[in-house]
């Protein structure tokens, strides 16, 4: 079984493609996920701030010019997370562990970071080339990770 610990821009390339090619892989990896052998984890972060890019980001501002089409989106984007998704939570023990990690670039990814190894992940899927390569969860860009699942049969 597979542990995939979504970072947020990875979760945010599902519901809003913003590059085509990720947004390639990360179809093909959920084409390719067994659901008796893989679980898809986000931590409880990148779903806010999921919303947030959907809601507020220039990029959505000028897809959908209107707020309440931006709010929709948004919702519609969280039902399919939370329908895909375990949710891990950022809760005190996360919160101090990343406080304490001086590996990663900036306190978001040390949560994140936390949460992987908080969730026993196996993989951290993250297009970030700067986040988690010192982490104790190895990191995979969904390109890489939809070409291993592609042989992994």
């Amino acid at each position: 079984m597979s542990r995939i610990l979504l970072d947020t821009n990875a979760a945010i390339d599902l519901v809003f493609p913003r590059e085509q090619e990720r947004r390639e892989a990360m179809i093909a990896i959920l084409c390719e996920l067994s659901e008796e052998r893989d679980e898809l984890l986000l931590p409880s972060l990148c779903l806010k701030d999921v919303s947030y890019v959907l809601e507020n980001s220039a990029a959505a501002k000028r897809r959908w010019a209107e707020r309440a089409d931006r709010m929709a989106l948004s919702s519609r984007a969280r039902s399919y997370l939370l329908a895909h998704c375990t949710i891990v939570a950022v809760d005190d023990l996360v919160c101090r562990r990343a406080h304490r990690n001086h590996t990663e670039p900036d306190f978001n990814d040390a949560l994140v970071a936390e949460c992987a190894v908080i969730a026993h992940a196996d993989v951290i899927l993250s297009s970030d080339r700067r986040a988690f390569n010192a982490s104790l969860v190895p990191k995979m860009s969904p390109q890489e990770f939809a070409r291993h699942l592609a042989v992994r049969d």
